[in-house]
């Protein structure tokens, strides 16, 4: 979480970027723009107000983890929410979970889109 949250500083400065994790402050938590956190850490029964996006960094394929996870947003008025997931086709367990995560949000999700990238990490 800490390399994530000080790459997301550099690559968005005008953003307040924070980690939710273990002991961090639930009132700092809120006041960040991008949060960077984990299931355990911002799992059930912890609402994040105005939430619209989560990105899952971690293939897992448990239906419960990745429901849970996508299951933090709420539906906005003023804006669509997206939940979105990594995974790296080269590996095969990453594509076994990613063909477990379409299954699971088939009926669950109102559109699932699939885009391609190469991101290249120094």
């Amino acid at each position: 979480a800490d390399e994530v949250v000080h790459r997301l500083k550099a690559q968005f400065p005008d953003k307040t970027v924070v980690r939710y994790c273990e002991d961090d402050d639930y009132d700092e938590m809120l006041q960040g723009e991008i949060i960077v956190s984990t299931p355990g850490s911002l799992g059930t029964g912890i609402d994040v107000p105005h939430l619209r996006v989560v990105i899952q960094t971690v293939s897992v394929a448990s239906p419960a983890v990745n429901l849970q996870v996508a299951g933090r947003l709420r539906e906005l008025k003023d804006r669509d929410v997206k939940f979105c997931y990594l995974y790296c086709e080269q590996l095969p367990k990453q594509k076994e979970y990613h063909r477990k995560r379409l299954e699971i949000f088939e009926s669950r999700a109102r559109n699932v889109m699939i885009r391609k990238s190469r991101v290249m990490l120094d």
